[in-house]
C-alpha cells in the first residue's frame, strides 16, 4: 500500500469514527444514566466499516450506527427516563440527521478520492510501461544500493532476472577505474540536482566489460531520496574508437619496422606530403626540406633520374607505378628503395593525386644475397624430402639431420651428427645397409628405394622406408640425401590386414579365402581328408529378434565349441552368415561321421548368451577327398549339396554326399546360385502377351512375363526357375526387377505416345508377405512417374486363401496407391464370394484349364459361364486365359467374356514384336 493510500484510509477511518462518536457523545451528555457498555454495540458497524471501507461499506455502517442508536433511544431510554415519545423522536431525528450529513460528506469525499486514485494508477501504469519497454537501461538506487531495474538493464547485466540485481550495491558492477568518478558524482548529486551525462566502465558477472553513458537525476522513490540512472550502451562505439587508435598506432609502428614510408603528391599544387618514415628513409627532417618532386629527384642518382622520371610520367598516363631504384642521402649513404603508387582523378578525369609507398629494401637485398646459397641447399632438401631427412657423406658419416629426427627417434641432433649412420641400424640389417650405400654411390642423382630397421633412442626397432639420392657432386649439398619414412604402423597394419584377409572378424576362424588356401594346400599333399559343411538352422530368427550383437556372441560360442571338437585333427572356418566348414585331416569316413554326430549332440544342449537361452540345431553335409571332389569348388559344392539334403530330411542331422545326390540337385543348385547374379548380369528379360477386348479385338493391355536367357543353358522355363527363386527367397529381388522394368516400359510408352495400355504383373506369395511391399511399389511408381491405374498386380487364388491375413493388408495398401488387383488362375482353388469381396479385386482371370476343354466338356462351359456371370454381378472385369482356337474365342464371345489372352491372338512377345503387334 502506497503512502498516499495509507493517508486516505486513515482519514476515512477518523471520519467514520466521528460519525458514530458525535451522536453518541451528545446522547451521553443528555442521558448520563445510559450504561457505557451499551455503546459497545456501536463498535460493530465501525469495525465493519474499517474492513470494508468502500462506498457501500461506509453507507451500510453509518445507517447501522444510526439505526441502532435510534432504536435504542426509543426503546431503552424510555424505560430509564421519563420522556415523551415526541421529544425523544425529535431528539434522535436531529442526531440521526447529523450522522446522515456526515455520511453524505464521506460518500462525496470517497468518490473524489477514488477518482484521484484511478488517475494515479493509470499514470503510474503508463510511466512504468514506458520505463519497462525502454531500450535504455534504467535503474534506481538508494545510498548506492539498487532498488529498481527495468528489462533493458537486466538484459545488459546478463543476469537474467531482476531479483539478482535488486539489493545489490551498484559498485559491485563498477570497473575499478570508474569507482572514483562514481563516488564523486554520487556526492555531487546529494547536494545539487544537476542533470549531466557521465561515462562509466562496468563489469558484468561473466567478466564482460561494458562502457555506459549514464544520466543521473535525484528523485523521491517510495518516500525516500533516491537517484534515477538512465544509461546508453556505448561499448561498440568505444571498441571501434579503440580499434581505430590501435590501427593508426600500428600503421606507424609497421611503417617504422618494415621501413615502409608513405607519400602523397598533390599534382595541382606540386606539393608532396611525406610520412615520418619517408623522411627517415631519405635521412632528412621536415625542418630542413620542403618535399616536392624536384627535391625528391635530387636524391636519385643521375644515371637513374631519366628512368624514375619516365615511370612517373607513365603513372600520370594511367600505367602501373612500381619500380626499384637507388637514392643517395645527404650524408652520402646509398640506399635501395622500392616504390609503388596509384593515381587519383577528379570528376573531369584529370589526375590530381599520386598516392604511394616507399620501402627501404637495402637490408633485404643484402639478406637475399646471403641466403642465396643456403636457399639452394634447402631447396634441394625440400625437393627430395620424405618425412625425416638426413645427409651422409661418401663414408656414411652423418652431416645433417632434420628436426623431425629428434621428434621421431628421440636423439639430440647435435649429439649424433658426425657419427656413422650404421651405428643406428639394426645389427641384422647392417650388412644390407652397407650394400645399399654402395649402390647409391654408384648411381649419382638417382633415387634408390629400400627398407631397413633402425633403432630409436630407447632401443626400439622401427621399420623405415628409405629414398636415398646421391647429390655428392652438388656443391650446395655434397652428400647423399636420405629421406626416411616410419612405416612401422603400416607394417603392423599390413599384418593385421593379412590376418583379416584370411580370418573372420567375428569368430577369428578362417574365412572363405583362408579356407580356400587351406584346402589348396591339403589337396596339393594328395592325402585323403574330409570336409563338413555345417549350417545353423533358424539362426536368422536370432538376428532378427534379438539383434546382431547377440547373434555374433552366439557365433563366437559355437566357433569355440567346434574348435574343441575338432582339436588338432583339423581346422574350422566360417563361410559367412551361419555357415561353417570343418576340414578333417587323414580321417576315414567313420571318423568324420562320428564328428558330425558329436556336433549334432553338442547342439542338443542350450546356449546361454546375454541372459538368453537358445536351442539351436545344425544341418551338416559331409564329403571326402578325392571321392567327393577333385578341387576346392567341387568339394564345397558337394558338401553344400549334402547339407541341403540334411535340411530337406528334417534338419538337425547330417548327410554324406553321393553321386546320385549330385544328379538330382546339380541343376537346381546351379540355377539357384546363378539366379543371384542373373539380375545384375541382365540375363532376365520381359515378354508381353497381349490382352484383347472381345468386342473389337483391340489390344487393351498385356501381361508381363519374365524369361531367363541363361548364358550357358539357354532359355530356361519360368516353371523351372520361378519355384527355385521362391524357395530360396530370391524371388524378392527378382520380383522388384520385374516390377521396375515393367514401370520403365510404361514410362517409355507414355513418352513415345503409345496407347494407354494396362500392364499386368505377377507377384509371388513371398513378395506379398513383405511388410513394406507397398512402400517399395510406391517408390518405384513415383521414380518412373507411372500412372498407378495402368498397373494391375496379379496374385493367385491359392496364395490369397493360404495367406489370408498377410496378403489382405498389402492388397489394401496397394489399392490405396491406385493399383488394380487381379485374381489369377481363378477357379483352381477354393473360390468363394467371401474372398472376392474381402480383397476387393478388380479383375478375375479364368484359369486356362477351364478354357482348354470348353467345347467338349459341358461342365467346364457351365463353370466358365458362372464365373462370367459372377463377375458381371460384382461389376468386375473378366479375362479368359489360354484362348488358343477360334472355337474357344467364339464360345467365350457368346458368353459375353470381356477380355481374352492366349496363343490364338499372340504368344508372349519380346518388346519389339509386341509393339509391332499393337
Amino acid at each position: 500500500m502506497s503512502d498516499q493510500n495509507r493517508k486516505i484510509h486513515v482519514t476515512l477511518f477518523i471520519l467514520i469514527v466521528v460519525s458514530a462518536i458525535v451522536p453518541i457523545s451528545i446522547e451521553h451528555l443528555l442521558f448520563p444514566k445510559t450504561p457505557l457498555s451499551i455503546y459497545l454495540l456501536f463498535l460493530v458497524p465501525i469495525i465493519y466499516i474499517c474492513f470494508y471501507y468502500d462506498k457501500k461499506g461506509i453507507i451500510i455502517g453509518i445507517i447501522s450506527i444510526n439505526a441502532i442508536h435510534f432504536i435504542w433511544g426509543l426503546i431503552v431510554l424510555r424505560s430509564l427516563y421519563e420522556i415523551d415519545l415526541y421529544n425523544r423522536a425529535i431528539n434522535h431525528s436531529g442526531l440521526t440527521l447529523i450522522s446522515l450529513v456526515i455520511a453524505i460528506l464521506l460518500g462525496r469525499l470517497f468518490k473524489i478520492i477514488e477518482g484521484q486514485q484511478t488517475k494515479l494508477k493509470d499514470s503510474e501504469s503508463l510511466y512504468r510501461n514506458v520505463v519497462e519497454t525502454s531500450p535504455n537501461p534504467m535503474l534506481i538506487h538508494k545510498a548506492g544500493n539498487i532498488v529498481y531495474v527495468n528489462t533493458a538493464a537486466v538484459k545488459l547485466s546478463g543476469l537474467g532476472s531482476k531479483d539478482k540485481l535488486i539489493g545489490q550495491p551498484i559498485e559491485k558492477f563498477m570497473h575499478p577505474t570508474s569507482k572514483a568518478v562514481y563516488n564523486s558524482r554520487l556526492e555531487f548529486l546529494k547536494k545539487q540536482d544537476l542533470v549531466r551525462i557521465v561515462e562509466y566502465q562496468m563489469v558484468r558477472p561473466d567478466g564482460a566489460k561494458l562502457f555506459i553513458e549514464i544520466l543521473g537525476k535525484r528523485i523521491t522513490y517510495k518516500g525516500d531520496n533516491a537517484i534515477l540512472a538512465v544509461g546508453t550502451d556505448v561499448t561498440a562505439r568505444k571498441e571501434k574508437e579503440a580499434k581505430l587508435r590501435k590501427s593508426e598506432a600500428l600503421l606507424a609502428v609497421s611503417q617504422r619496422m618494415a621501413h615502409i614510408g608513405s607519400w602523397e603528391a598533390d599534382l595541382v599544387e606540386n606539393k608532396i606530403h611525406w610520412s615520418k618514415e619517408t623522411y627517415r628513409i631519405f635521412g632528412v627532417t621536415p625542418e630542413n626540406i620542403m618535399p616536392d618532386y624536384q627535391s625528391f629527384l635530387t636524391f636519385v642518382p643521375s644515371e637513374e633520374k631519366e628512368f624514375v622520371d619516365q615511370k612517373t610520367n607513365e603513372a600520370l598516363e594511367g600505367k602501373v607505378y612500381s619500380l626499384n631504384h637507388r637514392i643517395i642521402r645527404k650524408d652520402g649513404v646509398e640506399r635501395f628503395v622500392y616504390q609503388q603508387a596509384e593515381i587519383t582523378y577528379n570528376e573531369q578525369g584529370q589526375p590530381i593525386y599520386l598516392v604511394g609507398t616507399i620501402q627501404d629494401i637495402t637490408e633485404t637485398r643484402e639478406i637475399q644475397l646471403e641466403l642465396k646459397q643456403s636457399e639452394e641447399k634447402f631447396r634441394s632438401l625440400v625437393q627430395h624430402s620424405y618425412d625425416m631427412i638426413a645427409i651422409v657423406d661418401a663414408q656414411g658419416i652423418i652431416t645433417y639431420l632434420s628436426p623431425s629426427i629428434e621428434r621421431k627417434l628421440g636423439y639430440n641432433i647435435e649429439d649424433i651428427t658426425g657419427h656413422p649412420a650404421v651405428d643406428f641400424i639394426c645389427d641384422e640389417d647392417v650388412k644390407y645397409g652397407r650394400e645399399r650405400l654402395k649402390e647409391v654411390l654408384n648411381a649419382p642423382n638417382k633415387a634408390n628405394h629400400s627398407q631397413i630397421r633402425i633403432k630409436d633412442k630407447s632401443g626400439k626397432l622401427l621399420h623405415v622406408e628409405l629414398v636415398s639420392t646421391n647429390l655428392i657432386d652438388n656443391p650446395n649439398i655434397k652428400g647423399i640425401v636420405v629421406n626416411l619414412r616410419d612405416v612401422t604402423s603400416q607394417k603392423k597394419s599390413y599384418e593385421t590386414i593379412q590376418h583379416l584377409a584370411f580370418h573372420d572378424d567375428v569368430t577369428s576362424l578362417l574365412n572363405k579365402r583362408g579356407l580356400d588356401e587351406l584346402l589348396a594346400n591339403q589337396i596339393a599333399k594328395g592325402e585323403s581328408f574330409s570336409v563338413l559343411f555345417l549350417d545353423l538352422d533358424n539362426f536368422k530368427f536370432v538376428n532378427d529378434s534379438l539383434g546382431h550383437y547377440v547373434g555374433d556372441m552366439l557365433l563366437k560360442n559355437i566357433a569355440i565349441l567346434l574348435r574343441e571338437q575338432v582339436n588338432e585333427h583339423g581346422e574350422v572356418a566360417r563361410m559367412g552368415g551361419d555357415e561353417f566348414v570343418i576340414l578333417l585331416r587323414h580321417t576315414p569316413n567313420r571318423q568324420s561321421e562320428n564328428l558330425a554326430n558329436n556336433i549334432i549332440d553338442l547342439f542338443s544342449q542350450p546356449f546361454d548368451i546375454c541372459n538368453y537361452q537358445f536351442f539351436i540345431t545344425a544341418s551338416i553335409g559331409v564329403v571326402t577327398y578325392p571321392d567327393g571332389g577333385q578341387d576346392i569348388d567341387s568339394l564345397l559344392k558337394h558338401a553344400d549339396m549334402a547339407m541341403y539334403e540334411a535340411k530337406h530330411a528334417g534338419k538337425n542331422t547330417f548327410r554324406r554326399f553321393d553321386n546320385g545326390m549330385k544328379k538330382i540337385n546339380e541343376r537346381t543348385f546351379q540355377l539357384q546360385n546363378d539366379i543371384r547374379n542373373a539380375v545384375k548380369s541382365n540375363e532376365f528379360t520381359l515378354y508381353y502377351q497381349p490382352r484383347v477386348r472381345t468386342v473389337d479385338l483391340k489390344v487393351v493391355g498385356a501381361e508381363a512375363l519374365v524369361r531367363w536367357n541363361h548364358p550357358k543353358l539357354g532359355m530356361i522355363s519360368p516353371n523351372e526357375f520361378i519355384p527355385i527363386a521362391e524357395n530360396s527367397g530370391l524371388i524378392v529381388p527378382l520380383g522388384e526387377w520385374i516390377f521396375e522394368t515393367a514401370c520403365k516400359q510404361l514410362m517409355k510408352w507414355k513418352e513415345d505416345g503409345q496407347p494407354d495400355l494396362k500392364l499386368s504383373i505377377n507377384f509371388s506369395t513371398v513378395q506379398f508377405m513383405q511388410i513394406d511391399l507397398h512402400k517399395k511399389v510406391k517408390k518405384i511408381v513415383e521414380l518412373h512417374k507411372v500412372n498407378p491405374q495402368n498397373i494391375e498386380i496379379e496374385i493367385t487364388e491359392s496364395a490369397i486363401i493360404e495367406n489370408d491375413l498377410g496378403v489382405q493388408e498389402n492388397i489394401k495398401q496397394l489399392k490405396e496407391l491406385g493399383i488394380e488387383i487381379a485374381i489369377d488362375d481363378f477357379g483352381t482353388g477354393y473360390s468363394s464370394m467371401l474372398y472376392i469381396k474381402k480383397f476387393k479385386a478388380d479383375t478375375i482371370k479364368i484359369d486356362r484349364t477351364f478354357i482348354a476343354n470348353l467345347q467338349e466338356d459341358d461342365d467346364n462351359a457351365d463353370i466358365v459361364l458362372a464365373i462370367i456371370n459372377l463377375a458381371k454381378a460384382l461389376k468386375l472385369n473378366i479375362v479368359a486365359e489360354g484362348v488358343e482356337t477360334i472355337e474357344q474365342f467364339e464360345k467365350l464371345k457368346q458368353m459375353d467374356c470381356q477380355e481374352m489372352q492366349g496363343y490364338y491372338f499372340a504368344k508372349p512377345l519380346p518388346i519389339a514384336e509386341f509393339e509391332k503387334y499393337v
